[in-house]
């Protein structure tokens, strides 16, 4: 029984280790966003173009209502 259990747990690390090693940080993806490219406003999930969203701290926006939160 305490093998089952041993062989179980070492099985869950390296599904977990297997996962983690497949993830793409968040920022890397944010910066090779070209100007011709479609991104969704972070508030209210509209899709508009890169060049004409607002920024704001890495996010981005649709309008400027969408940007100060109204």
């Amino acid at each position: 029984m305490m093998r089952f259990i041993l062989i179980a747990v070492l099985a869950y690390v390296l599904y977990r280790l297997w996962k983690k090693a497949g993830r793409k940080p968040q920022a890397s993806i944010k910066k090779s966003i070209s100007a011709g490219e479609m991104v969704a406003c972070s508030r209210c999930g509209t899709f508009i173009l890169a060049s004409e969203a607002k920024q704001k701290n890495g996010d981005f926006f649709c309008s400027e209502s969408c940007l100060n939160g109204n």
